[in-house]
């Protein structure tokens, strides 16, 4: 019952109105009820001072019509019964000559009477009567008709709840009734305005949220009403007008990026061809420059180009390279993982790289450890792309002129690379981006926004530690933390 808002509403709500609605009354009934008591105990207690002093003057007068004086006292219409017993508890006198000569020992009892305590008063709730008894004490002016014993016996007086108060225990009844058909008629209400305000305009709501989730992004609330629930509709409506707006202007931007790489992807297929063709050519220009090269140390006319063909030979096998290194990477590349050297990786990208950074006169900085090798578990080509794109952006991100270095240093279990360059570096505002598919800050001629979303999950794939720290306007530095082969 309380995993719901409805049943979490109804169960407050009942011991609200159950404790506002019963601790006024039982106070209210509690404060009357003892109103009664004590009214009705002052009324008891009148009734047996005047009893007690009516016999009294009977007794010391030579008319001692005991029985005729109680019938007198108790026409009073709240007295029951007076009686006058022994000291063992038989009656010898009473307003009802049927109650005498009966035993009611209960009534004499000296454990009833504290050791300083005359009169005791006692209620009977069941039957609705107070009752009195009091000793007689035997005076020095009745000890000659009664010896001296020290109790003659005992008065009893017994008085009737008074028609307020039977009225008032009769009221308790309907009173308590009446509470519960308010507790009752407020509940039902409560839970009927919960269902029309609340219950209704929430699951309008969930019925809205459950057609999103399942794709349905037209679906809107109608709520007349200018409360909050009307306040939450609008602003949910116009979210889901924003949002339809928005998807669509992604999904048009997603089509452009898509249309994009596949037209790299093309590139790329048209890359490899015309790297294969130039390698073909290169090598026949190689041949035929090295044949020249040979015959020109048998033929003295030829020696003075000589140097010329050393430099021709030179830039050729560094064009063969290039195209090489082109080659490899157009590779589609394997999901295998096995014992790879990292400065090689970095070797290669860089070498790949160099040309674009000569051109630009930009300097590559290599700081390795003093290690030969530097030996990781991975996948040789999805590394080279890593580094392809890091140290290709930092290419992008810098004037002629700057320079990116790349630093390795050997912890105990690890290799911490990075590659750092001294370009315009990245807004604070943009740098939690950089890693998202499509994000890119170029324009839409030079990127695609797909290269560190391809780094950062290959990195995740290779178990690698990928953060990015940047000032704008000074530079960008990209960690990567290597676990050493046989540690992972």
């Amino acid at each position: 019952m309380l995993k719901t808002v409805k049943g979490k509403f109804i169960f407050y709500s009942t011991i609200f109105i159950i404790t506002t609605v019963s601790l006024p009354m039982i106070f209210l009934l509690l404060q009357m009820k003892n109103n009664f008591e004590e009214r009705s105990i002052i009324l008891l207690n009148t009734v047996f001072d005047m009893t007690s002093y009516r016999l009294e003057i009977a007794m010391d007068s030579d008319k001692k019509d005991i029985r005729a004086i109680m019938r007198e006292l108790s026409e009073d219409a709240n007295i029951e019964n007076i009686r006058i017993l022994s000291p063992s508890g038989l009656v010898n006198y009473a307003n009802d000559s049927t109650d005498e000569k009966k035993m009611i020992n209960q009534l004499s009892d000296q454990k009833l009477f504290k050791p300083d305590q005359r009169r005791k008063i006692i209620y009977s709730g069941g039957e609705k009567k107070y009752l009195a008894i009091e000793p007689i004490f035997n005076s020095a002016k009745c000890q000659k008709c009664h010896g001296t014993d020290a109790i003659l016996g005992y008065l009893n007086v017994e008085t009737d709840a008074t028609d307020a108060e039977v009225n008032f225990f009769t009221g308790i009844v309907h009173i308590i009734m009446f509470g519960l058909v308010v507790i009752i008629v407020l509940l039902v209400g409560s839970n009927k305005l919960y269902d029309i305000f609340i219950n209704k305009p929430l699951n309008n709501f969930l019925y809205a949220i459950d057609k999103v989730e399942n794709g349905n992004f037209d679906v809107r609330i109608q709520h007349n009403n200018s409360d909050e629930f009307g306040v939450l509709t609008n602003h949910f409506n116009k979210m889901m007008d924003n949002f339809v707006e928005s998807n669509a202007k992604i999904e048009e931007l997603n089509f452009q990026k898509l249309q994009r790489a596949d037209r790299l992807v093309t590139l790329g297929e048209l890359t490899s061809g015309i790297a294969h063709e130039i390698n073909n050519n290169t090598a026949i220009i190689m041949t035929r420059v090295d044949y020249l090269r040979l015959a020109s140390t048998q033929d003295s006319s030829l020696i003075k180009y000589r140097e010329d063909l050393d430099v021709i030979i030179h830039q050729l096998e560094l064009l063969s390279k290039i195209t090489g290194e082109t080659l490899k990477y157009s590779k589609k590349p394997g999901g295998s993982v096995s014992k790879i050297n990292l400065k090689e990786v970095m070797d290669n990208s860089l070498n790949m790289l160099k040309p674009v950074a000569k051109k630009r006169n930009i300097n590559l900085v290599r700081n390795y450890s003093d290690e030969d090798n530097i030996l990781i578990e991975g996948n040789f080509v999805q590394m080279e792309q890593v580094f392809n794109n890091l140290i290709g952006n930092a290419l992008d991100a810098i004037d002629e002129g700057g320079t990116i270095t790349i630093n390795v240093s050997s912890g105990t279990d690890t290799y911490e690379v990075s590659v750092k360059d001294n370009g315009s570096g990245i807004k604070p505002e943009i740098l939690k981006n950089i890693f998202l598919p499509f994000f890119t800050t170029k324009n839409e001629e030079e990127g695609t926004g797909l290269g560190l979303y391809i780094v950062k999950n290959i990195c995740n794939s290779h178990g690698v530690e990928l953060t990015c720290e940047s000032k704008f306007g000074k530079g960008t530095t990209f960690f990567l933390k290597f676990k050493k082969y046989g540690t992972r």
